[in-house]
């Protein structure tokens, strides 16, 4: 499954809706009942998905979440009742779709794999709600396969300008492209002028009636920042069209690794001294920006950041240079990916430069934290999980981890 991801991006609903066809003659009668949330932006879609779950938990309903990417297992991108599947379930899935892409004669993407086995799962499961987290645009994503009842889009900016265009009306419009005639549609209401006339105008298009989200007063504590104030904004305006009565209290058990992750008390057996760790992968101009506006640059001793090339890491790396400390030091690293960005081109003096998953920033960044220093990791999904594997020892919970299974982490 894994050596799709060579083939890239190929945007498109004929191959997925051919064999999710052959696929969904099962459960047609599952299909009739479940409502669909669509969950489409640039920043913060898995975190909304993931603060709209919590809440439908709480009320005792049954679930299933797909969101994208995964941090250190395939897994993870597929929840049912707040708990990722296994990798061997996805292993089986595969085999089922496998199957019916051979009976019509198609070869689906990666990421449309990766779609049809979450609905697979979700279908033999049987949620009363469903959760998509579109994984690029909108309009032609693979998670649109499934007509949703709810379409909640967060904030939009600059990113993957490649497939999408390079202007926030072009990318805000394959975005709103989802909201369909007889839908509920939800924004938050800090979108940018430009984001805001895209939306309102499909909205008209197809006669539905846009609902602009406030930021609650505060976030989740297992997801903080100013930021993720909108976010829960718009995941419990969602949750109160199933509960009208629902309060903010109950996206508190909402839990999303990755995302401001402070660890000040490392697990037994890692020596990590008073070190303080921050994880977070934010990766465009946007979350960078939300980042540094949440965090103090004061409270960080070292940061490690690498992202994609087309990322525009010049710019990022700007960012972060006039947000840190002065006396706080800079360490560059490109992703474990042949797409990543050129450290070495983007390093001043001072800075540190690492190579992809080089045992030398693993051996680096435990030193750090042994001497009491507080690092901040931020940038790619890969780099976080590199790092963040080094701490918690995710290999030994999860022994097929993507470096065993992914081409992605076999290529240095």
């Amino acid at each position: 499954m894994f050596s799709r991801r060579t083939s890239g991006v190929r945007l498109g609903l004929t191959r997925i809706r051919r064999v999710f066809a052959e696929l969904s003659g099962e459960y047609k009668a599952w299909l009739s009942t479940v409502e669909v949330v669509q969950v489409v932006g640039t920043n913060g879609k898995g975190s909304t998905s993931a603060m709209l779950e919590a809440g439908l938990l709480s009320r005792g309903r049954r679930v299933g979440l797909f969101t994208s990417p995964h941090l250190h297992r395939v897994g993870e991108r597929i929840r049912l009742g707040g708990c990722a599947v296994s990798d061997e379930v996805v292993r089986c899935k595969y085999e089922q779709v496998q199957r019916a892409e051979r009976h019509v004669e198609e070869r689906c993407t990666f990421f449309e794999v990766l779609t049809l086995i979450a609905l697979e799962c979700f279908a033999e499961a049987r949620p009363e709600v469903v959760i998509l987290e579109a994984g690029l645009g909108g309009r032609l994503d693979s998670t649109r396969v499934l007509p949703p009842q709810y379409v909640l889009v967060t904030k939009i900016g600059l990113d993957h300008q490649f497939y999408l265009g390079d202007t926030i009306e072009a990318i805000a419009a394959e975005k709103a492209a989802v909201i369909e005639r007889g839908c509920q549609a939800m924004s938050v209401s800090g979108q940018s002028a430009a984001a805001r006339d895209v939306l309102f105008a499909r909205s008209a298009e197809v006669g539905v009636s846009m609902q602009w989200t406030d930021s609650l007063d505060r976030s989740p504590p297992g997801l903080p920042g100013p930021h993720q104030r909108e976010n829960a904004g718009l995941a419990l305006a969602a949750l109160r069209h199933f509960y009208p009565e629902a309060s903010a209290a109950a996206l508190d058990g909402v839990c999303w690794p990755g995302r401001i992750e402070v660890l000040r008390s490392m697990p037994p057996g890692v020596p990590a001294g008073s070190g303080v760790v921050c994880f977070d992968v934010a990766h465009n101009e946007d979350g960078i920006r939300a980042l540094c506006a949440a965090l103090q640059a004061g409270d960080w001793d070292v940061v490690i950041f690498g992202c994609m090339v087309d990322k525009r890491p010049e710019d990022l790396v700007a960012l972060l240079r006039a947000w840190l400390d002065p006396r706080a030091a800079l360490w560059l690293t490109p992703p474990r990916d042949e797409a990543g960005m050129d450290a070495h081109r983007l390093a001043e003096s001072g800075d540190r430069v690492f190579e992809p998953r080089s045992s030398q920033l693993v051996a680096a960044f435990s030193e750090a934290l042994v001497a009491g220093r507080r690092v901040l990791v931020c940038g790619s999904h890969f780099l976080v999980s590199d790092l963040r594997s080094s701490v918690l020892n995710v290999r030994a919970e999860h022994p097929d981890s993507p470096e065993l299974s992914d081409p992605v982490g076999r290529r240095r």
